[in-house]
């Protein structure tokens, strides 16, 4: 192989390793609080249940075991369609997620043909207060489990409080 290849090669490999720790830290980084907005002022104040919303199968798997790893107080894990059986008077608050959307566009240089393509890029968790309809949300990631766990741990840091 060329030194020349061979160096590039070395370089795209380090810049690829150190944007993934990087980029794997991220959460590390963040903070989770009332006073930033993320957490309602209101929430560990009562005893309320916390409701959480599934959704598939995949992003449950990690939902269920942050939980049940780094939230003590009360809970339940239920399908968004099951949220107007649940009164707001015991059940003010609800923890879900939401999926940023990304377009990119590519362009086959020698027909001209374009093409759209659309993936989830990144998520967002909130809480929102039920009372209020506001949410409660966090900065994005494309690290959703570590994420999540972050602000799951924040929550339960404040409902212990």
């Amino acid at each position: 192989m060329k030194p020349v290849i061979k160096n590039a090669l070395s370089v795209v490999t380090i810049a690829v390793f150190f944007f993934m720790a990087v980029a794997s830290s991220h959460t590390k980084h963040m903070t989770f609080t009332k006073e930033a907005g993320q957490i309602p002022p209101d929430f560990g104040t009562t005893s309320d249940t916390l409701l959480v919303i599934s959704h598939d199968r995949a992003y449950n798997k990690y939902l269920k075991s942050n939980f049940k790893d780094n939230y003590f107080g009360a809970y339940k894990i239920i399908n968004n369609s099951e949220l107007a059986a649940y009164p707001v008077s015991s059940y003010r608050f609800v923890f879900d997620h939401d999926l940023n959307y990304s377009t990119k566009t590519t362009v086959n240089t020698s027909t001209g043909a374009s093409h759209n393509s659309t993936y989830a890029s990144s998520d967002i968790f909130y809480v929102k207060d039920r009372t209020t309809d506001k949410k409660y949300v966090t900065k994005s990631s494309a690290y959703y489990s570590k994420l999540m766990r972050a602000y799951i741990k924040a929550l339960e840091e404040v409902r212990k409080k």
